[in-house]
């Protein structure tokens, strides 16, 4: 069997920077997605697409075709008053949410006395990275269940009478 678009697929990967470190694997566990739904990198569905069983293989991913493009606008200067409790040795990622409600993850660059750097990109945008993989399942799809459409009741027409013309 091959992989083919809506087949079931898992994988194991390594992602590689230029130099060679990892930088994401599946740690011993498998990715699991259905080929051409968009769920794995543009650059993992374009390569495993006609690959067998247990086939392997590596290949390189531009930016755009695994965590995208850098964009310098992303890079956000905040007032520190926005932050409450944050650490002055914090360099992790942190869940803000912005004015208009909506949560953005930021990985803090600096905290300056009054305000914070931080970057809306991933750390690995912009990059081109490397992948090494290997198929461990195919699937055909599973069916989707058919809901039969529950049977509509019938509306009771109104019994009518024949209208009677009497003439006197």
């Amino acid at each position: 069997m091959l992989v083919e678009k809506g087949r079931e697929v898992e994988i194991v990967y390594t992602i590689k920077d230029a130099d060679g470190n990892i930088v994401g694997d599946t740690d011993n566990q498998t990715l699991v997605f259905t080929q051409g739904d968009g769920t794995a990198f543009p650059a993992i569905e374009k390569n495993v697409l006609g690959m067998a069983y247990k086939a392997k293989t590596s290949f390189k991913m531009l930016p755009g075709e695994a965590y995208g493009e850098y964009y310098d606008e992303l890079v956000l200067e905040i007032p520190r008053s926005k932050f409450k409790n944050l650490d002055e040795n914090t360099t992790d990622d942190i869940i803000w949410t912005s004015a208009t409600g909506e949560k953005v993850r930021l990985y803090i660059k600096e905290i300056k006395e009054d305000i914070i750097i931080a970057d809306a990109n991933h750390p690995l945008s912009g990059k081109e990275l490397y992948c090494e993989l290997q198929i461990t399942s195919i699937t055909d799809p599973k069916p989707e269940l058919e809901i039969e459409e529950a049977p509509k009741p019938q509306q009771e027409v109104p019994a009518t009478s024949p209208s009677t013309n009497q003439d006197n």
